[in-house]
């Protein structure tokens, strides 16, 4: 059997990374997706464990497609009589579910409808939209088209822990790839000093500890409607040697960050404080911080350009002085030129340079990932 999981663009790196830590299987990476082999017991495992995914699917079948549904419908059709479905439909209640992305010359919904008046042709068995046993999953990405029994039945990357937010934020999977990004160690000091809603120091703390993100929300993953599973048996928690520091300026950034850091159960490993960057130097030692990982403030409508070069001049200086000499910094932007044209003409920032970039999406925003070192 093949497994397949989908998540953001641009980490689908990261999430074949943790398949192969996880399950020990080797992944093929496509857009927004990895298909690697697996049976139900690992999907069950990764369900449970990954943090960089949005979705798990056994994976029925796949196809390459026209965007014009009069070449679409017998593409379709041909596909779901090929695919080995009585295990998982006969006898049973369903419903059929489609994302896409990309133009195509129908919706979501004249997918699922299709696809579900297919398999009850095929299969005695029922629609049930409001509580089925299995969901049936399309995931269409421009011509690749995929069919699967879900797994997750919800979207991963939303962390339930995340009910206070503020301002601009990431989904969980994206805060914990720039963790991976960065190489974050066991026995490091990181510090996100625009913590926000404090998505990063959260992520971190799960990650160090072990600690599942769905380990809140066993009853809500699908696979224990139709398996005989307690993902139970795979927490295995451990007190973390590293230490998270989570700043910001704003008080009520401040406790957001400890209200959701309460809710994921990770608040006493985590040092909240209302701090400018102007005094980060007096609040750490010189040398001290392994990484920082934040979301860079950027140029928007809302902001002028001397106001977002006076935080970019002051952060540099502050990660000159409290940052390891062999540390890195990693950040996502949505404004990654403005940056590039600051880093050419501040001072602070000449005394680092960019290390990598990649592009990420979030929803259908485009950001930007950059890794910059000591020059």
């Amino acid at each position: 059997m093949k497994g397949l999981v989908i998540c953001n663009k641009g980490i689908e790196d990261i999430a074949a990374q943790e398949i192969e830590e996880i399950i020990d299987e080797v992944g093929v990476v496509n857009d927004n997706v990895v298909i690697f082999e697996a049976d139900t017991e690992k999907l069950v495992k990764l369900t449970y464990l990954a943090r960089s995914i949005k979705r798990t699917l056994l994976l029925l079948g796949r196809a390459t497609i026209s965007n014009k549904l009069d070449d679409f419908l017998p593409l379709i059709t041909q596909l779901v009589k090929q695919v080995k479905s009585d295990e998982w439909l006969e006898n049973k209640t369903f419903k059929v579910v489609c994302k896409r992305l990309g133009d195509h010359d129908f919706s979501s919904q004249d997918v699922a409808e299709k696809v579900g008046e297919l398999l009850l042709k095929k299969h005695k068995c029922n629609v049930a939209m409001k509580d089925p046993q299995i969901k049936i999953y399309v995931f269409i990405n421009e011509h690749q088209l995929y069919l699967g029994v879900d797994f997750s039945g919800v979207n991963l990357s939303k962390r339930e822990y995340k009910i206070f937010s503020v301002g601009s934020s990431l989904n969980g999977a994206l805060g914990y790839a720039l963790l991976r990004i960065a190489k974050l160690k066991h026995n490091e000091t990181i510090l996100d000093p625009f913590c926000g809603s404090g998505i990063i120091s959260i992520e971190a703390g799960l990650y160090l500890r072990n600690i599942s993100t769905n380990f809140y929300r066993k009853d809500k993953l699908w696979f224990t409607r139709f398996l005989k599973t307690n993902p139970s048996k795979f927490d295995k928690q451990f007190e973390p040697e590293a230490k998270i520091i989570a700043y910001d300026k704003l008080m009520s950034y401040m406790q957001a960050t400890k209200k959701n850091a309460q809710i994921a159960g990770v608040s006493k490993y985590i040092t909240v404080s209302k701090i400018d960057l102007e005094w980060l130097d007096t609040k750490l030692d010189k040398g001290q911080v392994d990484k920082i990982v934040t979301i860079m403030p950027s140029l928007t409508k809302n902001t002028n350009e001397k106001e977002i070069e006076k935080i970019y001049r002051e952060f540099f200086h502050q990660a000159d002085y409290v940052l390891d000499e062999l540390g890195k910094i990693v950040f996502i932007i949505n404004n990654d030129k403005f940056f590039k044209d600051c880093l050419a003409k501040i001072s602070e920032m000449k005394k680092f340079e960019i290390d990598k970039e990649r592009n990420v999406m979030q929803g259908s925003m485009e950001l930007k990932v950059i890794t910059m070192k000591r020059m």
